[in-house]
C-alpha cells in the first residue's frame, strides 16, 4: 500500500536542502530526524521532488539541483500532489504560486535574525 506524500512535509523538507545550499548534500536520516518525520517518508518525498527536478536523490544522501529562488512553493506542492498549477494564475505578485523558497529563506532569516524570535530568545 503506497502512502501519500504531504505537501507541507516536502516543502519542510526542502527549506532544509535550500538553508544547506545547492553544493551540500544532506543525508535523508538527519532531515527526517530534524523535523520529526519518518524516514522513509522523507525518502519518498525527495523520491517525489528529484523526479519533480529540484534535488538530486540517491543512496540517502540528497542535494538540492535548482536555486531555491526558482522553486515555488506551489510547484512543490504540485510535484507531491501530483497536480499541474493553472496556467492562467501564472506568477502574479502576490499570488500563492509566485512564492519562492528564496522568499521563504529571506522571511526565516528576517524572523530569526531581527524578527520577533530573535528578540524572544
Amino acid at each position: 500500500m503506497s502512502q501519500s506524500l504531504d505537501p507541507s512535509e516536502a516543502v519542510r523538507c526542502l527549506q532544509q536542502l535550500c538553508a544547506a545550499g545547492e553544493l551540500t548534500r544532506l543525508n535523508v536520516a538527519d532531515i527526517a530526524r530534524s523535523e520529526g518525520l519518518d524516514t522513509d517518508r522523507v525518502a519518498a518525498t525527495l523520491g517525489a521532488l528529484a523526479r519533480a527536478g529540484f534535488v538530486e536523490h540517491a543512496h540517502g544522501q540528497c542535494r538540492l539541483i535548482r536555486p531555491p529562488a526558482s522553486i515555488s512553493v506551489a510547484d512543490v506542492w504540485a510535484a507531491v500532489n501530483g497536480t499541474v498549477i493553472r496556467p492562467r494564475l501564472g506568477r502574479a505578485p502576490g499570488s500563492p504560486a509566485a512564492v519562492t523558497f528564496a522568499d521563504l529563506l529571506r522571511w526565516e532569516s528576517q524572523l530569526f535574525d531581527n524578527g520577533p524570535i530573535a528578540h524572544a530568545a
